[in-house]
């Protein structure tokens, strides 16, 4: 799986991308949060590990941009924080992060976190298909929402999008079901008695 990290100092950014490499990551490597936006933008990695300095709130920044982007996949985004303090997490849970590490950190602390970190996106992604799944009647096509009442498709989407229905029929339908209608309509009724 694909690592974007986030380091200002080049010798920490190159030994833990060179520990995360021996553990059969893809990493992409950048050195301030623009340039990871940029990468983030482009290449679409599942877990992103971003300091956060201590002059400036760069890492927060970038948590919040992955936050607000509404068209890619779940990252899940780990900040390193040489500042310790609860608010110091507060601050980077609050801008999006899903985890805090302490700097200095020692690589099979990141390690562990990433383990947890693939769990946890397993288990959203599979969440997310059970969520795409609308139980829907094999014969009348009413769909059953989340309070085990059935109803029409039109009215269902209607309910949970900005969707609106216009209604025609088919050629197929049109066949089956107007054409006998129109013909029936169009036979001359029999005279009584005849």
């Amino acid at each position: 799986m694909k690592i974007l990290l986030v380091h200002s100092n080049p010798e920490n950014r190159s030994s833990l991308a060179k520990g995360l490499v021996e553990l059969n990551y893809e990493v992409l490597e950048c050195d301030s949060w623009e340039n990871a936006w940029m990468a983030f933008r482009v290449h679409s990695p599942r877990f992103v590990i971003t300091e956060v300095a201590r002059d400036e709130g760069a890492g927060l920044e970038l948590c919040r941009r992955i936050r607000a982007a509404k068209d890619v996949k779940y990252a899940y985004v780990i900040v390193l924080s040489a500042e310790s303090s609860k608010m110091n997490y507060l601050d980077a849970m609050n801008a999006g992060a899903d985890d805090v590490v302490p700097h200095p950190f020692d690589l099979s602390d990141i390690l562990l976190r990433l383990r947890v970190a693939e769990r946890l996106l397993q288990l959203k992604t599979k969440v997310h298909q059970l969520e795409g799944l609308l139980p829907i009647c094999s014969y009348c096509k009413r769909i059953r929402d989340d309070n085990d009442q059935w109803q029409a498709v039109d009215r269902f989407v209607n309910q949970r999008s900005e969707v609106a229905f216009s209604h025609g029929v088919c050629p197929d339908c049109y066949h089956e079901h107007i054409e006998p209608q129109l013909q029936k309509i169009s036979k001359p009724n029999p005279a009584p008695g005849s």
